[in-house]
C-alpha cells in the first residue's frame, strides 16, 4: 500500500499550479484555525495579496468572497471566553424550524406549531425535527 501523503505528493508534482492551489488552501485553512483577532486582519490581508499575486482563476470567486466580507471575517475572530462567536447555532435552529415547517406540510393552529418547535428544540427532547 502506498500512504496517503505519497499519492497526495505524486499527484501535486504533475502540476505546479495545482501544488501552489494546495498550498494556498491550505495556508486558509491554517490563517482560520490558528489566527487571532489581534493578527487576523493583517493574515487576511496578506492572503488575499498572495491570491492576487498567484493569480489562480479558480481562486478568483474565493478572492472576491474574502474582500467582500473582510470585515465580518474579522469580526468572526472575537471570542467569548476562549471560543470564537459564531451564528452557527442559530442558523442550526432555523434550519431545524424550516424542516419541521416543511415535514408537517402546514399547521393551521400557531400555537400548535410553536408547542412543536419548542418542544423539538428542548435538549432533552426525543423529537429533533
Amino acid at each position: 500500500n502506498v500512504p496517503a501523503l505519497d499519492i497526495l505528493n505524486t499527484i501535486l508534482s504533475l502540476d505546479s499550479e495545482l501544488e501552489l492551489a494546495y498550498t494556498l488552501k491550505y495556508d486558509y485553512e491554517r490563517i482560520n484555525s490558528k489566527s487571532t483577532l489581534e493578527n487576523i486582519e493583517d493574515k487576511l490581508d496578506r492572503y488575499i495579496e498572495d491570491l492576487t499575486i498567484f493569480n489562480i482563476k479558480e481562486f478568483n470567486p474565493v478572492k472576491k468572497a474574502l474582500k467582500g466580507w473582510r470585515q465580518e471575517i474579522i469580526n468572526s475572530f472575537d471570542t467569548i471566553g476562549k471560543r470564537r462567536i459564531s451564528n452557527g447555532p442559530i442558523e442550526s435552529i432555523n434550519s431545524r424550524i424550516k424542516l419541521i415547517k416543511y415535514s408537517s406540510t402546514g399547521y393551521g393552529n400557531f400555537e400548535r406549531f410553536r408547542k412543536r418547535v419548542l418542544y423539538s428544540l428542548n435538549d432533552s427532547s426525543t423529537i429533533k425535527a
